[in-house]
């Protein structure tokens, strides 16, 4: 019915009767992107939820960590372990190096049982910064990893791969902040996110997620190459010194687009796929007539450079991802 320059609506019971709502109390909106309507209960409470994993006697350690890991994700506040019989010591190591990841403590431990709870609120965690540190890391990562190229250093190449542990970690946050948000439209609310913008930072983190492991490959065969005396062959290093800096900078490209919505560069980034590929066939088959010495390095050009290519794949693939975020709505 019509009340002034408004119009009143009903509400379900059953919702009313779940959120304690009472004669007087207020109930906020917020109008979605879609046009429809969140309504937030004024005394709604904030959910604690808890899971309880049962640690079986035969039970490996990587069973355990996914359901670990599980828990976080689906945004359980508090994880109880409880084991038949006394935790061994690795399982009590395992726990406490899991926790560390997950942005969680412990706050409670006996000899059968481990309590971890969260340390982060959703609501005040902006998704969208979260992902844009992990990015910068990778981009470090990048810079890095021509450098060594150029000219290798130990110290650098170990520094860099270590960096593979913090996006893995970073990762873990943003994927528990998106599957929350998709689950408490409130949450996604206040990061300004609507359901495909969640889908669609979730298909970028896996990117750079992947992006980065390979990176990390890069990283760790050039440190093999090095500490056995190795050096690129001169032959080839150009050409993947080129390569590398074309597929690093696309998809630095690729990653600021997305975060931007322009498109401008996007198409390519996607064709200069297959050119990074063109350039690699000329150096496949690698050159007959190394030395046997040089042979023995030819597994770690192989390494590098299949990474390299699917640096630049992924970053084709992020690119295809922000045309069809920029065009979510027409």
């Amino acid at each position: 019915m019509s009340l002034g320059s408004s119009l009143a609506i009903t509400l379900p019971k059953s919702w009313i009767n779940t959120n304690m709502l009472e004669k007087g109390n207020s109930v906020s909106y917020t109008i979605q992107n879609d046009q429809s309507l969140l309504l937030v209960a004024g005394k709604v409470k904030k959910r604690n939820p808890e899971l309880t994993l049962l640690i079986e006697e035969d039970q490996t350690l990587d069973t355990t960590i996914r359901g670990i890991i599980a828990g976080f994700l689906n945004g359980y506040t508090i994880i109880k372990l409880r084991s038949k019989i006394y935790l061994s010591p690795d399982q009590q190591r395992l726990i406490r190096s899991v926790t560390q990841r997950l942005y969680m403590m412990i706050v409670k431990s006996d000899s059968y049982s481990v309590t971890l709870q969260t340390i982060i609120d959703e609501s005040n965690t902006p998704l969208i910064s979260s992902v844009e540190r992990m990015y910068m890391i990778t981009a470090a990562m990048c810079n890095d990893v021509l450098l060594c190229i150029k000219t290798p250093n130990v110290r650098l190449l170990e520094s860099t791969i270590a960096l593979e542990d913090d996006v893995d970690q970073l990762k873990l946050l943003i994927s528990r902040l998106i599957r929350v948000s998709v689950k408490d439209p409130a949450i996604a609310s206040s990061q300004s996110l609507d359901a495909l913008d969640c889908l669609d930072y979730q298909i970028l983190v896996n990117h750079i997620e992947r992006v980065t492991y390979y990176l990390s490959n890069i990283a760790s065969n050039l440190l093999l190459m090095q500490n056995s005396g190795y050096h690129m062959p001169d032959n080839v290093l150009p050409i993947y010194i080129t390569a590398t800096e074309k597929a690093v900078n696309n998809y630095n490209r690729a990653v600021k687009s997305f975060f931007s919505k322009d498109v401008e560069f996007t198409n390519e980034i996607i064709d200069d796929e297959y050119k990074i590929i063109d350039m690699f066939d000329k150096v496949i088959p690698l050159p007959d007539h190394l030395s046997d010495k040089e042979k023995d390095i030819i597994v770690n050009l192989i390494h590098i450079r299949e990474s390299v290519n699917k640096i630049s794949h992924y970053a084709a693939a992020i690119a295809e991802t922000t045309i069809d975020q920029t065009y979510k709505e027409s």
